[in-house]
């Protein structure tokens, strides 16, 4: 009875901690304000335009102009319903929209914490290394981007795979069918879940030992239920002319065959979150090579937890090989169910090593969710990110503000290449996006052939050029030297577009602190 009564509280923190978060952008709405304009990341303004295009002109286009696929179709369809059904009502809008964030944090804490119990048991510390997650990783709800809805499709598809699996008869095609469907949600939902949700699946037709016919049955249902994504990749390739979405070939542009970003290396190791990502991938493969290593037979249950810490090491590996840009707090998603097999483990080998001492079990269950719940409460910043607390703290909105009166005296058609998403949407010009993350096939063919920018912004009959540039990382950022994508986003091994303007900035904002901004006339 008493780890029921447990489990509720730890539910209730969770809700109220999901409803708070929510509730500081959604007051924001409600007030007028516009600091909620800046909680959620740039990129996810590389989702709202688009969808706004699709509802208002049936094509997803960025700048007006050229149709692009550079989103997951999984959240893309999710934003463009929100759209949808709140019109012109753009306060509506953000209210479902954090809304619904709010409630896909709460699904993925009752579905991790259901999966953990699988897996470890229904002990007061999973609930309370679950609820740790969930503060974690509310962070990554507040970006309102695709990572959002791949971690409860996720936990699903794994939750039903330890299901089925577990029975100790064969499982019926309709089971697995619906197996492999969960699956394709969770790809369209982001791409590169694809290795984790598929391998799994291989393994279990692999230790079923069927016969030949059931065999064949199951691979048919897998293959059905595989058909969503097999779709949206037959679409793109006789629609656009490539499979997977253009901002997934931009980032994948370098000049070498193999590579191993040393960029994002540097990235992760520099990240200010809760647990440095470079700390928590290398504190996986050691618990990896422990678990593979220690002296017990593997169990189904191992193998599960031994995925649990394959997908960072899998995630680095394939973001390290095939691309030289910078990671973000987005592309992180994972390390919430780690973060979790982490915490389980750790519970479980300390756990045998005080068994037996009921006084100290009865203390730690009530003093460990206090201490973490007393960490989010004290440490806002850390757990909910910083635009979270301190709206517009990079100069975003601020300075597109200001570009925005400017636009509005000009006229014309404009291009930008880092944050250019909330500056497009705020300044209400056409914006074509430079590093080809809202492009065409043709742009990444000019980013490859490192054509003269110039020539390029001809080419898309741009009128101006907004750069922005960080004093920070950029030795000088007055400098009339450009190059697209910039060096802070993308590593030395990527292609670029240069050029060096021969005349002055028309426009220059220095009022941000550690920002430069500039806008450059394009027809001379």
């Amino acid at each position: 009875m008493q780890i029921v009564v447990y489990r509720r509280v730890i539910l209730t923190l969770a809700v109220l901690s999901s409803l708070v978060a929510f509730s500081i952008p959604i007051i924001s709405v409600v007030d007028g304000s516009t600091a909620y304009q800046t909680v959620v990341a740039d990129d996810f303004y590389y989702y709202l335009i688009p969808a706004r295009s699709f509802v208002e002109t049936g094509v997803t286009s960025f700048d007006g102009i050229t149709e692009t696929n550079g989103y997951h179709p999984l959240w893309m369809a999710v934003i463009v319903s929100l759209v949808g059904l709140s019109g012109s009502n753009f306060t509506l809008f953000w209210i479902l929209l954090f809304l619904l964030l709010a409630a896909l944090s709460i699904t993925t804490f009752i579905q991790l914490r259901s999966f953990s119990e699988l897996l470890f048991g229904q002990h007061w510390w999973v609930s309370t290394v679950v609820l740790g997650a969930h503060y974690y990783g509310l962070a990554f709800y507040l970006c309102g981007m695709e990572s959002s809805i791949v971690l409860p499709l996720s936990m699903a598809f794994f939750h039903r795979y330890w299901v089925v699996l577990k029975k100790n008869v064969p499982p019926q095609p309709s089971q697995v069918f619906l197996l492999a469907f969960i699956a394709s949600l969770a790809i369209l939902a982001r791409l590169d879940i694809g290795p984790f949700v598929l391998l799994p699946m291989l393994l279990f037709l692999w230790r079923s030992r069927l016969d030949h016919k059931r065999l064949v049955l199951l691979s048919i249902s897998i293959f059905l239920g595989l058909t969503p994504v097999l779709l949206y990749f037959i679409y793109n390739h006789l629609h656009f002319g490539h499979i997977i979405p253009v901002s997934g070939l931009a980032k994948g542009l370098h000049r070498a065959d193999f590579i191993f970003s040393g960029h994002m290396i540097q990235d992760l190791a520099r990240s200010k979150r809760v647990v440095g990502y470079g700390a928590f991938v290398l504190l996986s493969v050691i618990i990896l090579v422990w678990m593979v290593f220690r002296r017990r037979p593997i169990s189904m249950r191992w193998i599960m937890v031994y995925i649990g810490f394959l997908i960072p090491a899998g995630s680095i590996l394939i973001a390290g090989f095939r691309s030289d840009w910078i990671l973000w707090i987005w592309h992180l998603y994972w390390t919430v169910p780690s973060f979790v097999m982490i915490g389980c483990i750790v519970f479980t080998v300390t756990t045998e090593g005080v068994a037996g001492r009921n006084h100290l079990n009865r203390y730690m269950q009530w003093i460990a969710p206090a201490v973490i719940s007393i960490a989010f409460v004290v440490f806002p910043e850390m757990m909910l990110g910083r635009s979270v607390i301190h709206p517009d703290y990079l100069g975003i909105e601020s300075t597109a503000l200001r570009l925005r009166e400017f636009s509005r005296a000009k006229g014309g058609r404009y291009a930008m290449g880092d944050r250019a998403g909330l500056t497009a949407s705020i300044i209400e010009r056409p914006v074509t996006q430079l590093e080809g993350l809202m492009a065409d096939i043709h742009l990444l063919t000019c980013i490859s052939a490192e054509k003269d920018l110039q020539v390029v912004l001809r080419e898309y009959d741009v009128d101006y050029l907004i750069v922005s540039r960080s004093r920070t990382f950029n030795s000088s950022p007055e400098s009339r030297t450009i190059e697209i994508p910039d060096p802070d986003q993308s590593g030395p091994m990527s292609y670029r577009m240069k050029t060096t303007f021969q005349h002055a900035p028309v426009y220059v904002d220095s009022s941000v602190a550690g920002v430069y901004t500039a806008v450059f006339y394009c027809r001379f």
